[in-house]
């Protein structure tokens, strides 16, 4: 067998690509290529004989693979093969027409291709730009290459043209990884893949389906301001993480924020260089594969904390690293041919790299890409940056900029907040800087819609992506009205609870409660609030708000669990420290309170000493709770008499108790929960929102007298909501149980009389009866959520413009619980209303789009519907072009 050195059988790896050159049609697939200038003496003579050593060197240089008419493929080790090589001199062309030239050459080179039987799978041209100076084009083949043998060869190259001596001896050939694998027990590897995938439904995808139309490349290049690098690089140490692991913690939580998926599969890029194997790292071949990586978004962890554990996934699939897709989906029982993942991430850290200590090569690397609509790398050395090729095909460049900057900004905002929630991580994200969301509708629909909005003036722009599965449209805002949108995106939406209702509705008000909170979390509402009431049948059902929401924890993911309000004058600190504890870490670190000194002597049987000063004992029991929180002791007697210092368990997952002071009218209470630096809760039941506006400014100004930040502090404020199709209709369905509901509250009827100058008795039946009806024409209109989702709007802009940060829509004032959870999508368009990007269900958006463009007719028939889109690019701590370019 003459110049046949060796022959031996193909990694699963390469059986993989060599599968995707035979079918895939992309022009450079799997095809990797570096471009570096040397100047001076190191001329084409020195470099190709340097590379001639380097073909006689190592095995894989000189490999051919060959499958046709073959029952399995081999790949076949020359004893001696050539080194295809080419020269240009264009010294005497003037720059510009130089550069043009030179990108031409090197996107011939990569789409090309390569011959797979024809060794050795590499070409070298060399470009003459200067009397001394050469530009070198190296092109490979990710048959017989990764990017790392590459890079180990090349530098290989550059130190022996510097005179720099090679190691004696060689590396240890890549046939040796393939007579490894075939000694391995696949066993444990197919069980851990097997349970990795179970339940798997299909990738995490963000593209538009494939077309008939050749892939188009281009890529995006986007790098970090010092800043952001060194905060990551500190997150990286302190945390014991990866780079790779945090780049696909970002990717996972930006498919996230884009899908609404809480399970994302996507794509890792991983070296494939098996620790076990003698020499591996070492070794010149095609090694780096890519694995489904799958990950769980977990809104109440803390962003640290769920970090750790997106280490751990990586950690444990590194034994299964170089498990093909072929034998995945088989080990998954997946079809064959079916797609594991759409996108791929890949960490590259620099000062790995053999060519780190290089730098007069001025490498410039383009990886192999695998025919991935998205890839996404991210480069670490002392400058970190992202790059992202993609199919401009299935995703339009302007929008792939976007994403690009948005992962930047997930990036930044993991290094900046760790100590932060998941889910409030994301909350600030969809806030400040992720936009660019798409619409997704059934293909029968995408067309006629794009129609009808393509047609409306208010419509700026709208496209049916490739395959008509999806749409992107944004509505262009009326003038004058950019600066109130703006304010009312700022106001977030939260469910409050009250219970109102006797004892014998139980199984239905619980229902309420715990359905309520599901759809609150699902759609993006900021917290569920529960209350503490007591001994009376409106409100008995829920008289600790602690156990109501370690019931809602589990139930959960990303929604925020609070008190509304815990009576704290009632309770020992360390019970009320104890409890929200457990909560918190139920919840994965949701929970927070606001407190209240209670007003009803009944509740005082439980603690009567209480009553006369609860106002002061309240402040007094919350430094107690505070200081428990933090890790501190609480000076107390035990059972005996003894004097001990008391710690609560567990430990809370946050490092503060997020809190609230309820204020209801009192403008002492506003200052002094500024003061203290607390949040603020209040309502207008007792007080016109125009009084509770200048309550806020108090509440502002004690926060700056107290030394925080004005506006770090939070003011919620509650408001009885029923939101509807028909206005007349939810007139009718509310008038009866709302009147009732603020007949009972005596003290709303006494501020009544007092602001109306009344000299009546309300006591008398006669009057409460007609306060009542008054109050609920007053009340309905000027201080609640009552109504359709337009007609709400004018309330969303008067509680923006009191100040107001959160709104806690009050569901349960007595009207039936159907008829409420029924209702809840209205508010969520109320809500998407305010904030472009909002989550809704399918039929949701139906009332969204009819709202905002009346002439648009859509079918009860759309699928779900993640996010609306508003595709304004972001703006962050990154610099850099993002114009797309041919890869």
């Amino acid at each position: 067998m003459q110049n046949i050195a060796d022959v031996y059988r193909l990694s699963p790896r390469q059986h993989h690509l060599l599968a995707s050159l035979a079918t895939g049609g992309v022009p450079g697939l799997c095809v990797g290529q570096t471009a570096w200038t040397l100047r001076g003496l190191y001329g084409p003579d020195l470099v190709f004989r340097a590379w001639r050593e380097a073909v006689a060197r190592h095995p894989a240089l000189r490999t051919a693979v060959f499958a046709e008419g073959m029952a399995e493929p081999v790949q076949v080790v020359l004893a001696e093969a050539g080194l295809p090589c080419e020269e240009w001199d264009w010294s005497a062309l003037p720059p510009t027409e130089r550069d043009a030239r030179l990108a031409e050459l090197a996107h011939a080179e990569r789409t090309r291709g390569f011959d797979p039987g024809g060794a050795p799978l590499m070409r070298l041209a060399a470009v003459r730009l200067d009397p001394d100076v050469y530009r070198f084009i190296w092109t490979y083949s990710s048959l017989v290459l990764d990017d790392r043998s590459a890079s180990l060869c090349l530098a290989e190259v550059l130190n022996a043209c510097r005179g720099v001596g090679v190691a004696p001896r060689a590396p240890a050939p890549y046939r040796n990884l393939v007579a490894w694998l075939e000694r391995q027990d696949a066993t444990p590897i197919r069980a851990w893949w097997r349970a990795a995938l179970q339940g798997f439904a299909g990738p995490t995808r963000m593209v538009a389906e494939r077309g008939t139309v050749p892939p188009l490349s281009r890529v995006h290049q986007l790098p970090l301001d010092a800043a952001a690098a060194e905060r990551l690089r500190g997150l990286i140490e302190q945390h014991r993480l990866e780079w790779d692991a945090l780049l696909a913690a970002a990717w996972g939580l930006l498919l996230h924020a884009h899908t609404g998926c809480t399970d994302v599969t996507f794509g890792l890029a991983v070296p494939g260089r098996p620790a076990k194997l003698a020499g591996s790292e070492a070794m010149v071949g095609s090694f780096r594969n890519v694995v489904p990586f799958r990950l769980r978004v977990e809104g109440g962890a803390t962003v640290a904390s769920w970090l750790r554990g997106v280490q751990g996934v990586r950690a444990a699939l590194r034994p299964g690293e170089l498990a093909s897709p072929e034998q995945l989906r088989e080990w998954a029982g997946l079809p064959a041919g079916a797609d594991l993942f759409e996108s791929v991430v890949e960490a590259e850290v620099r000062g790995n790299d053999p060519l780190a200590d290089q730098l007069e090569a001025e490498p410039r690397r383009v990886p192999a890409p695998d025919g991935h609509p998205l890839e996404l790398r991210l480069s670490a050395g002392e400058e970190v940056s992202l790059r992202l090729v993609f199919d401009a095909h299935r995703l339009d460049p302007a929008r792939a900029a976007v994403l690009l900057k948005e992962l930047g900004a997930v990036l930044q905002a993991v290094a900046e907040a760790p100590g932060r929630t998941v889910g409030e991580l994301l909350t600030t994200l969809s806030r400040e800087r992720v936009h660019a969301l798409p619409v997704r509708v059934a293909p029968s629909l995408a067309e006629e819609i794009a129609a009808v909005l393509t047609q409306h003036p208010a419509v700026e722009r709208a496209s049916v992506t490739e395959g008509g599965a999806g749409l992107v449209a944004r509505l262009a805002a009326s003038p004058g009205a950019q600066e109130r949108d703006e304010a009312r995106r700022r106001l977030r939406f939260s469910l409050f609870y009250f219970a109102d209702a006797a004892d014998d509705a139980a199984d239905d008000r619980y229902r309420l409660l715990l359905e309520g909170a599901r759809f609150a979390d699902r759609y993006g509402f900021e917290a569920v609030w529960v209350p503490e009431r007591h001994f009376h049948e409106n409100g008995g059902l829920y008289p600790n708000p602690s156990l109501l929401a370690a019931a809602l924890a589990p139930i959960t993911r990303r929604v925020h669990l609070r008190a509304g309000s815990v009576a704290l004058p009632l309770h020992h600190p360390l019970r009320v420290a104890e409890e929200w504890s457990v909560v918190d870490n139920l919840s994965g670190g949701r929970a927070g309170i606001s407190v209240t000194s209670g007003w009803i002597p009944n509740d005082f049987a439980l603690v009567p000493q209480n009553f006369a000063q609860k106002r002061e004992v309240m402040f007094r029991l919350l430094s107690d709770v505070h200081s428990l929180w933090r890790g501190g002791t609480l000076a107390v007697k035990d059972g005996v008499g003894n004097d001990v210092d008391l710690r609560i368990f567990p430990r809370p997952l946050q490092r503060e108790l997020p809190t609230w002071i309820t204020c209801s009218g009192d403008p002492s209470m506003f200052q002094r929960a500024g003061e203290l630096g607390h949040h603020c809760l209040t309502a207008l039941l007792t007080q016109p929102l125009e009084e509770a506006a200048e309550k806020v400014g108090l509440y502002r100004e004690a926060r700056e007298r107290g030394g925080h930040d004005v506006w770090t502090g939070q003011v919620t404020l509650m408001l009885h909501t029923f939101v509807g199709d028909d206005a007349d209709e939810v007139l009718s369905r509310v008038r009866e149980p709302l009147t009732r509901y603020l007949r009972s509250h005596i003290g709303l009827m006494e501020t009544l009389v007092k602001s109306l100058d009344l000299q009546i008795d309300i006591h008398e039946p006669q009057w409460l009866d007609s306060l009542a009806s008054f109050a609920f024409e007053r009340y309905y209109r000027t201080g609640a959520f009552i109504g359709t989702p337009e007609s709400c709007l004018a309330m969303v802009d008067r509680v923006v413009a009191s100040g107001v940060d959160e709104v806690a829509c009050l569901i349960d004032f007595g009207v039936d619980s159907t008829a409420v959870l029924a209702a809840l999508p209205n508010l969520a368009v109320l809500r998407a209303m305010c904030e472009e990007g909002a989550e809704m269900g399918s039929l949701s958006l139906r009332r969204y789009l009819a709202r905002r463009i009346p002439s648009l007719v859509v079918p009860v028939s759309f699928e779900l519907i993640n996010r609306i889109s508003d595709p304004s690019s972001p703006t962050g701590p990154f610099a850099g072009s993002t114009e797309a370019v041919p890869v």
